[in-house]
């Protein structure tokens, strides 16, 4: 794995649920089953995610460097129109 980024997804009892976006290594790509395992055992389970979306591609990032989590969730096309 080469990153990672969580972010909170519509659910439609919770208001919202955790999905991952895991950028894997171009050699292994993980299983969803054991990515689940792994933060089973390291976080409480409201944090675990329910959702896992595997890439290749690499997160899309700001000029700092940050990781734009609005591009992951759609957010940034509903904000932007064409006149």
């Amino acid at each position: 794995m080469r990153e990672a980024a969580v972010i909170g997804v519509p659910h439609p009892d919770l208001g919202q649920e955790v999905k991952a976006v895991v950028v894997a290594s171009a050699s292994v790509a993980p299983a969803t089953d054991d990515l689940h395992a792994h933060c089973a055992l390291h976080l409480a389970p409201f944090k675990v995610p329910s959702q896992w979306e595997l890439r290749s591609e690499p997160l899309p990032r700001n000029a700092a460097g940050k990781v734009l989590k609005k591009v992951l969730t759609g957010e940034a096309e509903m904000g932007l129109t064409e006149e």
